[in-house]
């Protein structure tokens, strides 16, 4: 199935071209690869809205641990409800609901300073 036509107003049909220094052009690529963007889209951004918010990217690592926060609290919901009697949390447990609950905020965070 083929993509659908872009709207008239969404196409980019003007071009501006611009010299730099060996110095500033580098300076550029870098700041576009650190924020993230492609080096055209980086300087659309800047050039429109002032400033770049930096994406910050999901590593594997990341992945990883969201991975295993997932399997805490799997464990943690199977006990609780599974836990008829109201037998409290033991220590490991409430430890891995603390470190959740940190690991939860941390992503918060950083989903909040994400450009939407």
């Amino acid at each position: 199935m083929a993509r659908p036509c872009k709207q008239d107003k969404h196409i980019r049909k003007h071009r501006i071209t611009v010299r730099f220094t060996e110095d500033e052009y580098e300076n550029i690529l870098n700041k576009a690869s650190n924020a993230g963007f492609e080096n055209s889209t980086y300087l659309r951004e800047v050039g429109l809205k002032g400033q770049v918010k930096q994406i910050d990217t999901i590593t594997p690592e990341l992945l990883y641990q969201l991975g295993k926060i997932g399997g805490n609290l799997n464990q943690i919901a199977r006990r609780l409800n599974s836990n008829v009697a109201g037998v409290p949390l033991n220590e490991d447990e409430r430890m891995i609901v603390g470190q959740t609950r940190e690991i939860l905020d941390q992503i918060s965070e950083t989903i909040a300073r994400l450009p939407y």
